[in-house]
């Protein structure tokens, strides 16, 4: 009787160990999916980040570009205001 109340303790136990080892699965696989969830989520927002500055460049690069036509336009009307000058 001592014996088969130890073979069910022992297939209890086996059977709790089972369960743990499917626990620490499932912990394993959910912490694998939280990584990689937070990883594609840096990524997303590095992506954002560098999109953003791009789009800042380009702004600044657009805002240069204009600030030249503003200053080449000042300078052509100045040489034609002279050239009129000469001209009469």
């Amino acid at each position: 009787m001592k014996a088969t109340a130890l073979q069910e303790e022992l297939k209890r136990k086996e059977e709790e160990w089972r369960q743990r080892e499917v626990e620490l699965k499932y912990e394993k696989e959910h912490q694998q999916a939280e990584e990689r969830k937070r990883c594609e989520q840096e990524k997303r927002e590095e992506e954002w980040v560098k999109t953003v500055e791009e789009e800042k460049k380009r702004e600044e690069e657009w805002e240069a570009h204009a600030e030249a036509v503003k200053k080449w336009a000042e300078e052509a009307a100045i040489l034609n205001s002279e050239v009129s000058v000469l001209m009469y």
